[in-house]
């Protein structure tokens, strides 16, 4: 249900912003393709929590880079159980894509193995498989 009300907004506002665009034969389309990252920008989230079986991991994914963390909670108040740690630290963006970084261009699927996701570029089609760990050594992600 939310998902069907954030669509309709998200057609709303594309519709609004069509009508407000410029109809000169300037307009190019490059500033349809701005138009179209504004209105990303409003209603995706820059970031988004994924959790996995076992309760205490989740994956923080910034859905405009592709950059991943994992965190790990505690119900206890040490210091150790309780962290954040890189999973990747560099945007998986091309330096030559056109579109470069918007809110919701990447998004993280979950499989049938509890520590295993498949990260989705929603732009391109690019694809990886993202694995977490609780040692440094455990944590991929390789290009499909």
């Amino acid at each position: 249900m939310k998902r069907i009300i954030v669509t309709l907004i998200a057609a709303f506002f594309a519709v609004s912003l069509f009508a407000q665009a410029p109809t000169s034969n300037k307009s190019s389309d490059s500033d349809l393709f701005k138009y179209l990252k504004t209105l990303t920008l409003e209603v995706k989230p820059r970031f988004k929590l994924y959790s996995s079986k076992p309760n205490w991991p989740y994956l923080e994914l910034d859905t405009a880079t592709g950059r991943i963390w994992q965190i790990h909670f505690s119900f206890y108040y040490d210091q150790e159980s309780r962290f954040k740690t890189p999973l990747n630290e560099k945007s998986l963006i091309a330096n030559t894509d056109e579109a470069g970084e918007y809110n919701g261009r990447f998004e993280l699927y979950k499989t049938d193995n509890d520590v295993v996701f498949i990260l989705l570029d929603c732009f391109t089609g690019d694809t990886w498989q993202v694995q977490w760990g609780y040692e440094g050594s455990g944590h991929i992600i390789k290009k499909i």
